[in-house]
């Protein structure tokens, strides 16, 4: 790896979007720009001058749709990275003021219902995985089916507290609106 990145490790929720923005932006402030991410909580950056830049996330599935990117490009976003359908979007702040991708209460709820519907699609065959290794158990070594069946256990468990966690941030916000 180049002298020139730096390489953090930092687990966010699905509900923390805000905190994630924070983050981000102390990172600029320390010279160290987003250029990557991914699902193991790995984050890469460029290291640069310090600067004062406003990051900020959307969930879609649009994420490599022309028009979709456009409009944040037209707005004057640059797409800093992107992971599992999570957009990390990052302007420069101007006079004090960080700018924001939503405008409204019901973009923000937008934002957080799509990335909980992806989680309830997951959940599903997360549920099957756990399931199928006991069908065929006879065939499979025991340490391997109560492997298998402990680690989709934990990932349904993960992803059904990201999914309250989701539903708490929807109805705080509707009830901020």
């Amino acid at each position: 790896m180049s002298t020139d990145t730096v390489t953090k490790f930092k687990l966010f929720w699905a509900d923390q979007d805000a905190e994630q923005e924070q983050w981000l932006g102390e990172m600029a402030r320390q010279g160290l720009h987003l250029k990557d991410a991914n699902i193991f909580f790995r984050w890469t950056f460029i290291k640069g001058e310090p600067a004062d830049i406003a990051y900020r996330v959307d969930y879609s599935d649009k994420g490599k749709n022309s028009a979709y990117q456009r409009l944040f490009e037209d707005a004057g976003w640059e797409r800093a990275a992107e992971v599992t359908g999570w957009l990390y979007w990052r302007k420069p702040v101007v006079n004090g003021r960080a700018p924001e991708i939503f405008s409204d209460i019901e973009s923000k709820i937008g934002k957080h219902q799509r990335a909980l519907s992806i989680l309830a699609s997951m959940i599903i065959p997360m549920i099957l995985m756990v399931v199928f290794p006991l069908w065929y158990a006879e065939k499979l070594s025991t340490p391997v089916v109560i492997g298998m069946t402990i680690l989709n256990v934990v990932a349904i468990l993960l992803c059904l507290d990201a999914a309250i966690r989701l539903r708490r941030r929807i109805r705080r916000l509707r009830n901020a609106g």
